[in-house]
């Protein structure tokens, strides 16, 4: 029941700022399409290193702690559950073979051991959805967090477009030039500090 925490979400920021001049872009349809540049014509892109990002980003090494704990806590119960099944099942094989119950005990016991691991599968189940739900809470807290402040980032910076870069992405290359993960790394961490402490 292993989770795999937030490493799979696809971050796509594009993130466009405003006030700036105006481009009238020509589409096959002769129809014109408004696009934004800065007041020098150019159209800005960085991009940031997504394994760098969740490796020292304070906020999500927090929400990967906190879904750590509550997958440990879950396999904890369950496992404990099952020691238990597995204990009463051992000790109906040995009445069984020594013959110390009868065949309606029997037969009653039975009965009761499968429908307690029946509800052992269904809390197994249970608790996985309610982990995949969690993750997918967190997913989406991290994914406002970040794009917050890539919104309030690239008013200032103006850039148009930042793209997650990572292994397997469709990036196959950039430039040095463009790595703004240390930047983005400090101001989340620093934003999320201040927060932390309100």
């Amino acid at each position: 029941m292993k989770t795999l925490f937030l490493i799979a979400i696809t971050l796509s920021f594009f993130a466009f700022s405003c006030g700036n001049k105006d481009a009238n872009v020509k589409t096959d349809k002769n129809e014109t399409t408004k696009t934004t540049l800065n007041a020098d014509g150019s159209f800005p892109v960085a991009y940031v290193r997504m394994d760098s990002l969740f490796k020292k980003y304070a906020f999500y090494n927090e929400l990967k702690q906190l879904l750590e704990q509550k997958q440990k806590s879950s396999e904890t119960t369950l496992n404990s559950k099952s020691m238990e099944l597995e204990k009463r099942a051992a000790d109906f094989q040995y009445k069984m073979e020594k013959q110390l119950i009868t065949s309606r005990q029997a037969e009653a016991t039975q009965k009761e051991l499968l429908e307690e691991q029946q509800r052992l599968m269904q809390m197994r189940d249970q608790m996985t959805q309610k982990l995949m739900q969690d993750e997918g809470e967190l997913n989406k807290q991290l994914y406002d967090s970040i794009s917050s402040y890539l919104k309030f980032y690239t008013v200032e910076k103006k850039y148009k477009l930042i793209l997650p870069y990572a292994l397997g992405s469709t990036v196959l290359y950039a430039a040095d030039e463009m790595d703004i993960t240390e930047e983005i790394i400090k101001g989340l961490n620093d934003r999320y500090l201040k927060s932390d402490k309100k």
